[in-house]
């Protein structure tokens, strides 16, 4: 979400390299590898790691499901909202994990009036981050359901 029209576009090729690198690495999971930042060389490569064959086929069905991504002007909040949720017939999860917190109350506010109950926030708790496979969250039978 951006409160400036003029930052969407920057936020949105921002977006896009998240998605693609979130992508590849439900691909590279699959096969038993690890995408991970090269903390001297600061170049994404992989790794083999090891990952039980019903943790890689959990992986190949998140990596069927559809990521859209949407940069939101802030004064179009509301409106964007109900366009998401006629779009998808109210079947939406929202992540608001990298919602900026000075807009995380009228987001929440937004999404509690209307009725949703499916908010959801995401937060590695690492002492620093590591970029490799010990930052790996292995899907729990439950969150599997859910996505």
């Amino acid at each position: 979400m951006v409160k400036d029209k003029c930052q969407r576009i920057g936020a949105e090729k921002r977006l896009e390299l998240i998605k693609d690198r979130v992508c590849q690495q439900l691909s590279l999971l699959q096969e038993g590898k690890y995408l991970y930042r090269d903390q001297e060389t600061k170049q994404w490569l992989d790794r083999g790691i090891d990952i039980e064959p019903h943790h890689r086929s959990r992986y190949v069905k998140i990596a069927e499901k559809k990521i859209d991504i949407c940069v939101i002007i802030y004064d179009l909040l509301d409106e964007e909202i109900n366009n998401f949720l006629k779009e998808s017939n109210d079947r939406c999860i929202f992540d608001v994990s990298a919602t900026l917190k000075g807009l995380l109350i009228d987001t929440y506010t937004i999404l509690q009036a209307k009725g949703i109950k499916d908010i959801y926030v995401f937060e590695l708790r690492l002492r620093e981050r590591t970029y490799d496979e010990k930052e790996l969250v292995i899907v729990h039978k439950g969150l599997y359901e859910t996505v």
